[in-house]
């Protein structure tokens, strides 16, 4: 009798562990507070908890939260640790979360460790980890992390306990940043820099952020040259700003804050546009201004410290804003008239706006 009320109590215990997610194995531990306390602040408890994938998660300890805090700009880890905690800062909270998952159709077990280091994709865009089965068996950026305690078993997947937090890129750039380390943005670059908005977009503006729509090389590319090249002659530095602007909103919108049909304002505010307002057609694919060119949305919530970038395949320009500009000390431009340029710009912005 006995013997079997150890075994009923046994299997009971076994079927409460068999029922916890990685959620809840993270709840029950008595060194994650920290990192429990978090995961709800950033609302991310519905997404661990789903039985679709399988979730490795690296769960720092709250003495790894304490100590590794303090390694990124006081400033931050006050926003980041705020309650409440605003918009902007809690997308930045979500990555640094996100960093520690790997979501697959199987869970990595301390078996599963190669012996030459793998990267991994975690749920942190463009922020994967690397594992391997010796000691730091992970490695973020510059951070290695050791694991404490292994193989702690989910229903969605398992939990590895770290000695380290893992902090993803965006804690340490802002949206500029996020431009001037991709070879696919110089030319975005160079104009924000000759345009002096660099200082402007690397503001903290706190509580709220930016959202950027960034033109990649070939967008800027494919705008006819003669326009480009007079749109950066020191006569036309003014639209240049507020073409730059154009593509610049003034709050933290992520992906999934992008519904269909959503209006949101842009930073230029001037006669340069009819209308400031951008219309997303298609959510996350397609950015639709009701003044000017269409684009897609070709990568997407690459955050900063100050707001979030969104990669685009075309260069937005509003309607008669080429006319707009003074091309007379252009030496390419001598024999054509700033009204035979607007048209040739403007045929070929329709052009590639039917392409897209």
């Amino acid at each position: 009798m006995h013997t079997h009320l150890v075994l009923v109590v046994l299997a009971f215990v076994i079927a409460i562990t068999q029922a916890q997610t990685v959620v809840k194995v993270v709840n029950d531990r008595a060194n994650h507070t920290m990192l429990e306390a978090l995961v709800i602040k950033a609302e991310l408890v519905d997404i661990l908890e789903v039985n679709t994938t399988k979730f490795t998660l690296f769960a720092p300890t709250d003495t790894a939260f304490t100590t590794d805090l303090d390694t990124i700009p006081s400033t931050l880890k006050t926003k980041l640790t705020a309650v409440p905690i605003d918009n902007n800062h809690k997308a930045l909270l979500q990555d640094v979360l996100k960093q520690h998952v790997v979501s697959a159709t199987t869970a990595i077990m301390s078996a599963d460790l190669p012996a030459t280091a793998d990267s991994k994709d975690t749920l942190s865009i463009g922020n994967p980890l690397t594992v391997k089965d010796v000691a730091p068996q992970i490695k973020a950026g510059d951070v290695e992390a050791t694991v404490l305690n292994a193989d702690i078993f989910a229903t969605n997947g398992v939990v590895h306990v770290i000695n380290k937090v893992l902090f993803p890129a965006s804690c340490f750039r802002t949206v500029v940043g996020v431009a001037s380390g991709s070879t696919n943005h110089t030319t975005l670059v160079r104009l924000l820099t000759a345009a002096d908005l660099v200082a402007t977009l690397n503001i903290d503006k706190v509580g709220i952020g930016y959202t950027v729509f960034a033109p990649t090389n070939a967008a800027f590319a494919n705008i006819n040259a003669a326009t480009l090249t007079c749109l950066e002659l020191p006569a036309n530095k003014a639209h240049l700003v507020n073409l730059l602007k154009y593509h610049v909103v003034g709050s933290t919108v992520v992906l999934s804050g992008l519904t269909d049909g959503m209006e949101i304002t842009s930073l230029d505010m001037t006669s340069d546009t009819t209308s400031t307002k951008y219309k997303f057609a298609v959510v996350g694919t397609t950015l639709a201004p009701l003044d000017g060119t269409v684009a897609k949305i070709t990568m997407t919530d690459l955050l900063a410290t100050n707001g979030v970038v969104h990669v685009i395949d075309t260069v937005l320009i509003p309607k008669s804003f080429v006319a707009k500009l003074d091309c007379s000390a252009a030496p390419s431009l001598a024999s054509s008239s700033s009204s035979s340029l607007a048209i040739v710009a403007l045929a070929s912005t329709v052009a590639i706006a039917m392409f897209f």
